[in-house]
């Protein structure tokens, strides 16, 4: 079933959702008040309890200075765990499975020297063109820091991954389930296919 209006709006129905816990940019003109904000490189719209949070933990570095990793109200020492039974629920694991770590360019860097291993034809890096920096940047360093001396590590996929003529010759491969600014999507069957 291909769905179109009537079925998103009967799911809305269903989980009306939580839009006025954050805050939703002004829209310029148009019939809405408010953007419809889809941009998938991003924070996110600010949950409306931020600010109070942040003030807070703030607050409590400025009263307990170096202290505050284990006396403050949130201890920042074990931060992680206060994350750990909603991030578990998102990606559809179990608690004891997951870890709120990092950030995604240090998670990609990691993930980059543990599977990037550059051998006979399979030395390229399958990142879509348009890839936000964050992620862009892990897969240009690791190749400078292996013996191996790319003219050109990766190969951008902008509409077609799995035609790219460098498809065969990936490993590893990075993308956005929707690439930064761009209406194009990306087909994980699709793209993986050739590189196997």
């Amino acid at each position: 079933m291909i769905p179109d209006e009537n079925d998103a709006l009967r799911r809305d129905a269903q989980d009306p959702g939580h839009r006025e816990l954050f805050r939703v940019p002004p829209a310029d003109g148009g019939r809405y008040a408010e953007t419809a904000y889809l941009a998938g490189n991003s924070l996110g719209l600010q949950p409306r309890a931020t600010r109070q949070e942040l003030l807070e933990d703030l607050d409590a570095w400025a009263r307990l200075g170096v202290e505050g990793h284990l006396e403050a109200e949130r201890p920042w020492l074990p931060y992680h765990e206060l994350l750990t039974a909603d991030a578990a629920t998102l990606v559809g694991a179990l608690p004891e499975e997951t870890v709120v770590m990092n950030s995604l360019t240090v998670n990609l860097h990691l993930l980059m020297v543990s599977f990037y291993r550059p051998r006979g034809e399979r030395t390229r890096i399958l990142i879509e063109d348009t890839a936000f920096p964050p992620t862009a940047t892990p897969c240009a360093a690791r190749p400078a820091s292996t013996a191996w001396t790319p003219t050109r590590p990766w190969c951008g996929c902008a509409r077609a991954p799995a035609r790219t003529p460098c498809a065969p010759r990936t490993s590893p491969a990075t993308w956005s389930a929707r690439a930064t600014g761009s209406p194009w999507s990306c087909s994980a069957g699709s793209t993986t296919s050739p590189a196997s």
